[in-house]
């Protein structure tokens, strides 16, 4: 399932105005990408690229569809998730596969590409399975829901993917569901982050529907300023970064509270899944990071939510990246629980 937005930017673009050295280009691209806006600003002396962008990041959405019948005889995600035999794919989806099986590895299995079955089950129990549906579960529904997740995890656990470099093929054993909505949004971000640097650009800003994020340098050596939404504090907390690649995961725009009969209390369950248990339940409400590969980020700030502090400063320290956590508190807010140095370093300090 797809995360939503938790960022702010002040003052946005301001610091990339048009200077002598190119023409500061901008464009986006509509919500059907990725389930959300994909948007760009970069300075150029080439001209205005952003088709190429568009053709970009449309093509990787096209190939990592899990759930739509492709057109026109194209060999999609979909294409692998209907067959046990080899597939021959484009290399883009070949590309993207190949980290997934990398990233999965790295998580300890808190990102696990074949999530997708448990993904539209619990979709379908909390939120409805159309685009805008408003869905309010019960207690009971839940539960039944609860009663189907041992197979799913079963199926999910027993398969693997098989890679043939030769021919650009993979083969899918078992029943489990491919979907690589934790992945997808930073793979595309680091793509066109690639195709910018390609063409000599090196001030950017690129937005992966506002949970995956490339900064490229300022103008004037300046800093952005990255705000977190949810924040228990008076003025959300906030950074100051350039030429790092950002990610979010949080619980507050996709989410729904059923209070248990027996114990009284309420139980938030979201949009975010455990692949361990197979549940929409997490250790955290909101997870920042901060590294220089969005789709590494992109995995691994979920995992973050579903993971102890302890892993996660593991993961950290292997990895490179520097991570905030947060917790949920009342009103639908959310207080730090601990932040990496490097982030400590890079906050704004609140005006008194």
């Amino acid at each position: 399932m797809k995360k939503h937005a938790i960022f702010l930017f002040a003052p946005f673009l301001g610091l990339l105005a048009s200077c002598a050295q190119g023409t500061i280009y901008k464009g986006y691209a509509t919500h059907t990408l990725f389930h959300s806006f994909f948007s760009w600003w970069f300075e150029s002396t080439r001209g205005d690229y952003g088709s190429d962008i568009v053709d970009l990041a449309t093509k990787i959405n096209d190939l990592t569809d899990p759930y739509t019948e492709p057109k026109d005889g194209m060999t999609t995600l979909y294409t692998v998730n209907t067959s046990s035999d080899w597939v021959e794919v484009d290399p883009t989806l070949y590309e993207v596969l190949e980290l997934a099986v990398e990233l999965q590895e790295k998580t300890e299995g808190y990102f696990n590409p074949f999530i997708g079955e448990l993904t539209m089950h619990w979709k379908e129990t909390l939120f409805g399975l159309g685009e805008f549906d408003i869905k309010d579960p019960t207690y009971e529904e839940i539960e039944e829901a609860k009663e189907e997740v041992p197979a799913m995890l079963q199926r999910m656990n027993a398969s693997s993917l098989e890679f043939n470099a030769e021919r650009h093929a993979v083969k899918r054993n078992g029943e489990g569901a491919l979907d690589l909505g934790g992945l997808v949004k930073g793979f595309a971000v680091n793509k066109t982050k690639e195709l910018i640097k390609s063409r000599g650009g090196d001030r950017y800003l690129i937005n992966g529907g506002q949970s995956s994020l490339a900064l490229g340098k300022p103008q004037s050596n300046e800093n952005f300023t990255v705000s977190l939404l949810y924040t228990l504090v008076e003025k959300e907390i906030s950074y100051a970064l350039k030429e790092v690649d950002c990610s979010t995961s949080a619980i507050y725009e996709q989410k729904v509270d059923v209070v248990a009969p027996d114990t009284a209390k309420r139980v938030t369950y979201s949009h975010i899944l455990n692949p361990k248990t197979g549940m929409p339940e997490t250790t955290y409400s909101m997870a920042f990071l901060v590294g220089d590969d969005s789709a590494l980020l992109d995995a691994m700030s979920t995992s973050v939510m579903l993971a102890d502090l302890e892993t996660t400063r593991k993961w950290a320290q292997a990895y490179g990246f520097e991570y905030a956590v947060f917790r949920n508190t009342v009103y639908d807010k959310a207080k730090l629980v601990e932040q990496s140095q490097g982030l400590k370093d890079a906050q704004i300090p609140l005006e008194s």
